[in-house]
């Protein structure tokens, strides 16, 4: 058989199976309601399954491939960091969430805690946050296809393949993000087996003990302060449990509090395992060929498989796949049932309008992957703006501070101010600054307004 038509096959199949299980017991949907969190009867398997399909993307990948291989663990060293965030969800905030689950969204409960105008501004954050991650899978999308089939334009790949993404999503909603989800969990985990153990067989290149030292563990002693204020700087950005509205709909969707701390302490071994595997792969491509370029070593990953590059790419497919369907989903649900006309539209209308904004929070996706070259500018742009608006007041819901609607609208104000005005002068991401500045606004508001106020009525 013809290779061209070899890998189009094995792309036509795979893409069949994700739309033949986005179908899957995809029950008649009456409201916004089941269309965000469903019948809340998923099983623990399926929810530590969407969560593990949901943090491993196609860019994550990417940039673990890309800079693992470049600066061994002081790449993954603050990467790490994740595994604290997700530890520190499934141990101290997953017993608090009672008053989480069957929640729609995170903006509806930051509308029943702190009013309306912050619900909005919440939905409104989050649609953006969420933007960008959908943009780099979608982008994602198009560069792997068209490695395995380079006949078609990487552009169109992307809006074929994303349009399969967002259509089941339409059809669907939670249920079919879960199900896919569990789906693609199967293959990109089969595709992180076929590549290791293929990777194996490879000949290797003569490197010098010196040039191997960056994958020891120790190499991270070694670096320079500068080195290190970097690397304090992503630790700190990545152990930040930001609870972005797909993992706060992930809780959500729980039957009980029980349920969700084991899915996320079970999710973290899964998550921890893939990125252990992600990097693995990466020296093992360093191994094979120590001089390749940044921009080529994913290129030069895929082209050392031959007939099982079309596994590996659909692999990746599948990591994309399940990011970009979760970010789609919830933040359709935001935009209908969050923002606009939310007092007017009857439960059904919201389901019909959250439906049909799946397509447009696709097309949003689309346009913004054009923005940045960069992949983790453009994460770091997008959450950088929801972690320090959202996140803080967030966690203060959660752990039960009573702070005032005029508190966190004049904190949210203050630190959207000072990010936009630190983004035009110096065009890079001040999330430690902004984080510490909502906090402070926050507490210091809270003595000045809330309690004075207490006084007084007293």
């Amino acid at each position: 058989m013809n290779e061209d038509v070899f890998n189009a096959s094995i792309l036509v199949v795979f893409s069949l199976i994700i739309l033949v299980v986005g179908k899957y017991k995809t029950n008649p949907m009456s409201s916004v309601y089941t269309f965000s969190i469903g019948n809340r009867d998923f099983s623990t398997v399926a929810i530590v399954c969407t969560l593990i399909a949901t943090w491993v993307s196609g860019s994550g990948f990417r940039i673990d491939l890309q800079n693992f291989y470049e600066s061994g663990w002081s790449f993954l060293l603050p990467a790490l960091g994740m595994i604290i965030g997700i530890l520190f969800v499934g141990l101290k905030v997953a017993p608090r969430t009672n008053k989480i689950l069957g929640k729609t969204s995170v903006a509806s409960f930051m509308g029943e805690y702190y009013g309306d105008k912050v619900r909005v501004i919440t939905a409104i954050v989050g649609i953006f946050s969420l933007s960008g991650c959908i943009a780099i899978q979608f982008r994602m999308l198009g560069d792997i296809a068209y490695y395995l089939w380079p006949i078609v334009n990487p552009y169109w790949f992307s809006f074929i393949l994303g349009g399969l993404t967002v259509y089941y999503c339409y059809s669907g909603g939670v249920r079919s993000v879960v199900y896919t989800d569990v789906a693609q969990l199967i293959i990109f985990v089969l595709a992180f087996i076929i590549a290791i153990i293929s990777l194996q067989t490879l000949p290797k290149a003569n490197i010098s003990t010196d040039d191997l030292f960056k994958f020891n563990i120790m190499s991270v002693f070694n670096n320079s302060k500068k080195e290190w204020i970097a690397i304090g700087g992503l630790f700190f950005y990545f152990m930040i449990p930001a609870l972005n509205p797909a993992e706060f709909q992930r809780i959500s969707l729980g039957v009980n509090t029980k349920q969700i701390q084991w899915s996320w302490m079970i999710s973290c071994v899964g998550f921890l395992a893939t990125i252990f595997a992600s990097c693995y792969i990466a020296y093992e491509l360093f191994l094979i060929n120590p001089t390749i370029e940044k921009k080529e070593r994913l290129t030069t990953f895929l082209n050392l498989f031959s007939v099982l590059k079309p596994f590996i790419v659909v692999g990746i497919l599948s990591m994309a796949m399940s990011t970009a369907d979760s970010c789609i989903n919830i933040s359709a649900v935001m935009l209908a049932n969050d923002t606009y006309k939310r007092k007017v539209w009857s439960p059904y209308k919201k389901l019909q309008n959250a439906r049909w904004y799946t397509v447009l929070i696709g097309l949003l996706g689309y346009g913004i992957m054009f923005l940045k070259d960069d992949l983790l500018d453009l994460i770091m742009l997008t959450n950088g703006f929801y972690m320090p608006l959202i996140t803080i007041p967030l966690m203060m819901a959660i752990f039960d501070y009573k702070i005032s609607e005029k508190c966190v609208l004049i904190s949210m104000g203050i630190t959207a101010l000072f990010w936009v005005i630190w983004q035009v002068l110096y065009n890079t991401e001040p999330l430690i600054f902004t984080m510490t500045l909502n906090a402070f606004l926050l507490f210091t508001t809270h003595r000045l307004i809330d309690k004075k106020s207490n006084e007084q009525v007293s």
